[in-house]
């Protein structure tokens, strides 16, 4: 399949997953043109990430990594801390933290960074395997990149009234980065361990959903008439 026909599947499951966040921002929704570009600044976040990953003495390939303590470091050390990290400095470096008003916000432009990396490594999958890995990737990974993103972006819209600090943030962010690197290296044992990577995934969904209805709830925008 040509390269310009599966940009369209690499990015489908990231735009769905965004259209249902951003629909959850109910009482203030944030501007659209602020969530695009935070989209597209996750996607931008794949270079640098990327890079670091290969600084970090990264094997290009991780099916070549035999050695155990080989894929538990690159989970847990260089994967998930780096592609979190680079997905939270794009929300709170990129210019959207002041628009920030209500604990869904938070949520919001984290998905919206989280589903843009997705998307470029979704893309990048299809390339190099095939289109088919989408069927794979759309329903599991991108939905892992925008549920570890919650962690820590439920803790910065919380913060933006009051109800969170900087320790929450951190915290949820350390969440994030273990949860990442637990869930990549079940994948990369390629054996049966790799099937509780499908529990993590679920309990992640269920947080996400729990956060955005706490977040609702939280909004200092809820009216009378919306029971607030």
């Amino acid at each position: 399949m040509p390269t310009l026909a599966i940009i369209p599947l690499a990015f489908a499951p990231s735009l769905f997953l965004l259209w249902y966040i951003y629909r959850k921002d109910i009482y203030r929704p944030e501007p659209r043109r602020l969530v695009v570009r935070v989209f597209i600044l996750g996607m931008a976040a794949t270079v640098p990430a990327g890079l670091l990953e290969l600084l970090a003495l990264l094997p290009a390939d991780l099916h070549e990594m035999g050695s155990l303590s080989t894929r538990t470091m690159a989970s847990f050390l260089v994967v998930g801390p780096v592609e979190e990290g680079i997905k939270f400095l794009v929300v709170w470096r990129g210019g959207v933290r002041k628009h920030i008003d209500e604990p869904i916000d938070g949520i919001v432009y984290a998905s919206a960074a989280a589903l843009g990396f997705a998307s470029v490594e979704n893309l990048f999958y299809m390339v190099e395997f095939g289109w088919w890995i989408i069927l794979l990737r759309g329903p599991v990974s991108t939905l892992a990149h925008v549920t570890f993103a919650s962690f820590w972006g439920y803790p910065l819209g919380k913060r933006a009234v009051g109800r969170a600090g900087r320790w929450a943030i951190a915290a949820g962010l350390g969440v994030a980065m273990a949860l990442h690197g637990a869930f990549d290296f079940l994948l990369f044992t390629e054996s049966w361990p790799a099937l509780f990577a499908l529990p993590l995934l679920l309990l992640g969904a269920l947080w996400l959903r729990r956060a955005i209805q706490k977040a609702q709830a939280a909004s200092p925008f809820r009216g009378p008439a919306s029971g607030g």
